[in-house]
């Protein structure tokens, strides 16, 4: 009997331990973005909370702080709220022009976080600072940094960007040593996603447009999407959505060639337009995109984020002008059309 007793107070009392670190809602701020910049030889740091009462146009709370480091300027951020920030619900990391620098710093400083979920999403504010874009009005009302993750999940097809998460960046640079991560900038007072920042050794070394990672996404990826801006031709104009895209590279020290194989549908057409006119067309605009791109990537030095540096770890001598580049262009009226 003693001993039964003992068992059931026993278990009561392990029962009483089970909340010992809880927190009410009231005591945590959930944090939707964060956005960094630089403050002399430190950091800035600005932190974007989630509005928990449900409306729609309601912001909440936001903290800045500065400190030596990422870490020391968000300990910082909590001494000032007097309340636990909770970073499971953050999407968006931002990094300000002045942080450009403290890109790894920043990303380990996110992985060791505890309760930070690995889905957040970098981001490169384009010549401005973190501020000015966290700061930026949206169409919704809501905060930018958690506008700017809904970007990312519902216009996957833009290909104008190439989002990725925390996770997939650390893939990335231990295959290729560069990875390129979304920029966004701040256009009209409102914040907008559009192109891409190439990272190497943990900085920025160049920007890609809107248009250049459309093309970007063509030269090493296998799949549709993305719209190619309109086309002008005497007879009229051409927009074309694509629908797959297949592409095969083979190089050496003295050739490059890339054989590129897509399917188009006709998104809008204006004019008097054949669809060999519209298959000529596409064919020029294609080439001479690659062929633009592929200059620019063999004079920043960048083959490496194409998967096309040579076994001695250089360029092909021939990318850029000298590259052979072929695309077969069919055309599909699956969605539009004249």
């Amino acid at each position: 009997m003693r001993v039964t007793r003992l068992f059931f107070c026993t278990a009561v009392l392990l029962l009483l331990f089970g909340c010992f670190d809880y927190n009410e809602l009231n005591m945590q701020e959930l944090v939707s973005g964060v956005g960094i910049d630089a403050d002399g030889d430190g950091v800035s740091v600005i932190v974007q909370c989630a509005a928990t009462s449900g409306e729609e146009s309601e912001k909440g709370a936001v903290y800045k702080a500065s400190g030596k480091s990422f870490f020391d300027a968000v300990r910082n951020i909590t001494g000032a709220s007097g309340k636990k920030l909770y970073w499971g619900h953050a999407r968006t990391v931002i990094i300000g022009s002045g942080a450009y620098g403290r890109i790894d710093e920043i990303l380990d400083t996110v992985l060791r976080a505890q309760d930070v979920y690995l889905d957040i999403a970098p981001v490169i504010a384009k010549n401005t600072s973190a501020e000015a874009v966290m700061s930026a009005e949206t169409e919704n009302g809501r905060d930018a940094s958690e506008n700017i993750f809904n970007t990312f999940a519902n216009e996957k097809n833009s290909r104008r960007w190439k989002s990725r998460r925390v996770w997939q960046i650390l893939r990335e640079h231990e295959k290729n040593g560069v990875y390129i991560l979304p920029t966004v900038e701040v256009t009209e007072k409102k914040p907008t996603v559009s192109g891409g920042a190439v990272i190497r050794d943990g900085k920025v070394t160049g920007f890609l447009s809107g248009d250049e990672m459309l093309t970007f996404s063509l030269l090493t990826e296998k799949g549709a999407g993305g719209y190619l801006p309109p086309i002008e031709l005497g007879e009229g104009q051409v927009s074309f959505e694509i629908l797959a895209n297949d592409v095969k590279k083979r190089y050496s020290e003295n050739a490059l060639k890339i054989e590129q194989s897509c399917v188009l549908s006709p998104a809008e057409v204006r004019g008097d337009i054949t669809e060999e006119q519209m298959q000529r067309m596409a064919k020029e605009k294609l080439e001479g995109d690659m062929r633009k791109l592929l200059d620019e990537i063999k004079a920043e030095n960048l083959g490496d984020i194409l998967g096309i540096v040579s076994d001695k770890g250089k360029l092909p001598d021939a990318l850029g002008a000298k590259a052979d580049i072929r695309c077969d262009v069919r055309i599909s009226n699956i969605l539009g059309g004249k």
